[in-house]
């Protein structure tokens, strides 16, 4: 329990407190080709993923990963689509024991690689024995950076479309109620997918984080921005898992409201990061009240 409640947490301060990764002293010889960057790159991410016996040390954080592979990106400031988080996510949740690069496109300075990797944790192997990613890149002074991640074939890709179909239904119903009803439904929903322990993603936080967004989609408006703060939501009950949740107070203005909801974690050494509660925005469209925005400190006038 202590392994997972670390776990969740590094990944917590990873999505509440993440600053996009930026290039420090650059990993290899100046003027490496693509092939060399991508294979120096796995091998460490490999490394920091290993599994390891229960007796030994605890796994490298998803915090200490990021810092220690920073070096290796190139990303835009507030890029919400975190590539590299993504990135480590993917090598923590299926720990990949070897890797093949199946093809590299380059067009001047950019370049896309595909890489097919062999899945190293027995329980996601069982589904997938390897996976298909896609990495961009660009090129910078003649050496090259990543710059983007993307998984193929989610092995989730079947649930997923259960959970839309599921969530299709729920947002048509949802159509008529307060803003207090369908963030209290919202909430209600989050919280199932942790009481669930008949998934897979019983002891895995990353696995737990995926599933939340996805089980949750339409209860938020469309776009990048609320795709960030949907994320930060799920990540706080990934960490956090509430014993007890409340929503204390609903303030609406017009077409928008503000919810205030106090939590309990699991773990009371993280109840000062919640002391103040969260906040929830919502705004009316559609004959719906969809929600917007998120933060653990509240928004700004």
């Amino acid at each position: 329990m202590q392994k997972l409640l670390f776990t969740c947490a590094t990944f917590l301060f990873c999505c509440l407190f993440y600053q996009p990764a930026t290039a420090g002293t650059y990993p290899l010889a100046d003027g490496n080709d693509i092939e060399k960057v991508l294979s120096v790159y796995c091998k460490e991410m490999i490394r920091l993923h290993l599994p390891r016996p229960k007796k030994e040390q605890k796994p490298t954080s998803l915090v200490m990963t990021s810092s220690l592979t920073r070096s290796f990106w190139k990303l835009k400031n507030r890029d919400t689509n975190l590539p590299s988080m993504k990135s480590n996510l993917f090598f923590a949740m299926y720990q990949p024991k070897a890797w093949k690069i199946e093809k590299i496109q380059e067009a001047g300075d950019f370049a896309r690689a595909t890489l097919l990797m062999t899945v190293g944790n027995l329980i996601q192997a069982k589904k997938n024995p390897s996976k298909i990613v896609h990495y961009t890149l660009v090129r910078v002074s003649d050496n090259w950076y990543l710059t983007g991640f993307k998984e193929e074939g989610s092995s989730l890709s079947k649930e997923k479309t259960k959970e839309q179909d599921q969530n299709k239904k729920t947002s048509a119903v949802l159509s008529g109620f307060k803003p207090k009803e369908v963030l209290s439904t919202y909430l209600e929903a989050l919280e199932a997918v942790f009481r669930d322990k008949g998934n897979d993603a019983g002891q895995n936080p990353a696995m737990h984080f995926q599933k939340a967004v996805i089980s949750t989609k339409y209860f938020w408006q469309k776009g990048p921005q609320t795709n960030r703060a949907a994320s930060r939501s799920a990540s706080l009950f990934v960490t956090m898992q509430p014993t007890s949740w409340n929503i204390e107070t609903i303030t609406i203005t017009d077409k928008e409201a503000v919810g205030l909801v106090s939590i309990i974690p699991q773990n009371q050494a993280m109840a000062n990061l919640v002391s103040n509660g969260v906040h929830y925005k919502l705004i009316y469209e559609k004959d719906s009240w969809l929600l917007t925005d998120y933060s653990p400190s509240g928004f700004s006038k």
